[in-house]
């Protein structure tokens, strides 16, 4: 009788591990179903697109795809991974941010009629998990931005656009001042910003959500190489499948290995304004500054100031410039350089693609923004990466001795 009853819980035991683990099998492949509905368009077909973040012109990969009857559509399928996706109508309509698709049931509400002068839209998300998530940790970024200590950087905000708006050079300048006051403050809005993004993936390692968390906060601009170094280990498991740490991977070999500190960067030639050929290799000095900017880059135009002083003070001594034009129409560029009275080397990469993305040598050196510069030695070594204004003089008066 003890026997028996031992055997029977057995086999009870058994058959319970059985069920359970065949029900979740079946929770983890039973795929998506997206429901959605489209105000604005009656008719054409949607298309859930996976964005190539490493190369942004590449052609992208439909995910899946649906017909839009009356307003309505669906679809089902299966993922292997939760990554973040976007959302094209009609070839006309793109979202803004996208959407994480997971293995779910997840329903999609699009007005088009609010989207902007681009076509772009933001879809409402419900049934995604990982989309609640990443929204929840996006609303706890932006109450940083928006904390009342940070009240003066808010305020600023508008009162720079309305002066940029005006092109009234007084109030442009005026605003300036005020920025460069409340630059201790902006610092330390970046900061504690910065922080709670490292924090959620230190938090959540393994999380795809972790990776568009931190976003394009890993990058040169925004942190130091130490910090990157940190960082980039602790991704696991499907944070590391996901489209946004692609980027991370390919951003974090060429600053560390293949255009980093020591290596040797590979020639190129391209057209100057007289329609010359110029090589890298051909330009003399001890020291050549790579330079790649575009015309409506800001903050690569009003670089230029400073890099003329720099120029006129070590050119005697063997310090050179090569400007890259990139990512830019030729006309623009051409106007930018007469505007801006730029003396040094120009030479223009074009983009095979015509859609104004980056050229084939701005790709081949992987430019992650623009401006993005290099100090190389006289046999194309690098010697430092992004350096401008107060990093360029450190520099350059360690190379030359004043």
């Amino acid at each position: 009788m003890k026997t028996r009853y031992k055997i029977s819980t057995l086999l009870l035991l058994c058959f319970t591990i059985i069920t359970v683990s065949s029900s979740f099998a079946s929770e983890k492949s039973k795929g998506y179903t997206i429901t959605g509905t489209v105000k604005g368009v009656e008719k054409g077909w949607v298309k859930i697109i996976r964005p190539n973040i490493v190369d942004r012109s590449a052609k992208a990969v439909v995910v899946d795809s649906a017909q839009i009857k009356n307003g309505h559509f669906k679809m089902s399928g299966t993922v292997d991974y939760i990554d973040m996706v976007s959302i094209s109508i009609n070839e006309k309509y793109n979202t803004m941010g996208g959407f994480f698709l997971e293995n779910s049931n997840i329903s999609l509400t699009i007005d088009v009629e609010k989207a902007d002068k681009y076509g772009q839209f933001e879809a409402e998300v419900s049934g995604s998990k990982s989309q609640d998530t990443f929204a929840a940790e996006k609303e706890k970024a932006q109450s940083i931005f928006n904390a009342k200590k940070y009240g003066p950087l808010v305020a600023l905000r508008k009162e720079m656009t309305d002066a940029y708006n005006s092109k009234d050079e007084a109030k442009i300048n005026a605003v300036k001042k005020k920025l460069a006051s409340l630059n201790h403050l902006s610092s330390e809005r970046q900061k504690e910003y910065q922080l709670s993004k490292i924090n959620y993936v230190k938090n959540n390692p393994t999380s795809a959500v972790s990776s568009y968390v931190l976003s394009f906060q890993f990058s040169e601009g925004r942190m130091s190489k130490e910090e990157m170094k940190e960082i980039y280990p602790l991704f696991k498991g499907d944070a590391t499948k996901t489209a946004m740490y692609q980027y991370f991977k390919k951003t974090y070999t060429e600053i560390f290995e293949s255009f980093g500190e020591g290596s040797k960067v590979p020639d190129f030639t391209l057209k100057t304004l007289d329609n010359k050929d110029l090589a890298l290799s051909s330009v003399k000095g001890k020291y050549i500054f790579v330079d790649f900017w575009a015309s409506w880059c800001v903050p690569c135009r009003a670089s230029f100031p400073h890099l003329k002083e720099v120029y006129a003070k070590y050119k005697k001594d063997g310090f050179n410039v090569i400007a890259v034009g990139t990512a830019d129409q030729e006309d623009k560029w051409r106007k930018a350089i007469a505007e801006d009275e730029t003396v040094w080397n120009h030479v223009f990469d074009v983009d095979p693609s015509g859609n104004g993305s980056y050229g084939t040598i701005a790709k081949q050196y992987g430019v992650p923004f623009l401006p993005t510069t290099f100090l190389l030695d006289e046999n194309g070594v690098i010697i430092a990466r992004q350096l401008r204004d107060k990093s360029l003089d450190e520099k350059l008066e360690e190379l030359f001795g004043y």
